[in-house]
């Protein structure tokens, strides 16, 4: 087991202390799964943009098939992390913060409530250095295995494979268990959404074999993006 895998490990299991001992209830718990999505968001950009040029791959822009940069990859992914993340706190927002709303009257008072007086913090910080491990360790090896011309690349999926598995798999776990957690009063679905948050992560591999498309603008101003990551990284 490596230190990011420690990390990470160590800081899922802080969550069963906040509902235990701490009292948390299943809002702030979905605030700190959120805020931690905001952070692997955020190495999953930084993996993205220091990726070696051989490993970026090509990419489709309006029907023409271009070698990838690293700005059209972080548009890509950015734009799709940043959405997501503003789509998801609204809808908790609206939807969970029985009682809450009159504590929070921006962001100053979100850190104090949410980050620091829950001790959501340490969880937090846990997160934040299992990524930034993650990120050192990646380099030598990324340097080293990097594929010669004519390879496929995995450098993009490795990247943002741990983002997209969070945002399509976890949340919807987490968003299902806080509901039931939520209606019928019990932290049982929290400690279920616990325990699948922590195998995902643990889990997490590279993503490969998925094609994503995307759409920004409207008539013929609209441009469409897609890119296909490699089912594998044997030379072609």
């Amino acid at each position: 087991m490596n230190v990011s895998t420690l990390l990470a490990l160590t800081g899922n299991l802080i969550p069963l202390a906040g509902l235990y001992y701490w009292h948390w209830d299943p809002f702030q718990l979905l605030m700190l799964y959120w805020m931690e999505t905001v952070i692997v968001a955020g190495w999953a950009l930084v993996r993205l943009g220091t990726l070696p040029d051989n490993q970026l791959g090509r990419m489709t822009v309006n029907g023409k098939d271009q070698p990838a940069t690293r700005r059209d990859l972080l548009s890509l992914f950015g734009g799709m992390a940043a959405a997501f993340c503003l789509a998801q706190f609204f809808f908790l927002w609206m939807i969970f913060q029985d009682g809450w709303r009159g504590k929070v009257h921006g962001p100053a008072s979100f850190v104090r409530v949410f980050v620091i007086e829950s001790g959501a913090w340490v969880p937090l910080l846990f997160a934040f250095l299992s990524g930034l491990v993650a990120f050192v360790m990646a380099q030598p090896s990324k340097i080293a295995s990097a594929p010669q011309r004519g390879e496929a690349s995995d450098g993009v999926g490795a990247a943002v494979g741990g983002m997209l598995g969070r945002i399509v798999i976890m949340q919807c776990a987490v968003i299902f268990g806080a509901m039931l957690a939520h209606y019928y009063g019990s932290n049982a679905p929290m400690y279920i959404v616990i325990g699948l948050k922590l195998l995902s992560d643990l889990r997490g591999k590279p993503l490969r074999g998925v094609t994503i498309t995307t759409e920004s603008g409207s008539g013929k101003n609209a441009t469409v993006q897609t890119i296909k990551l490699p089912d594998d990284t044997s030379p072609s």
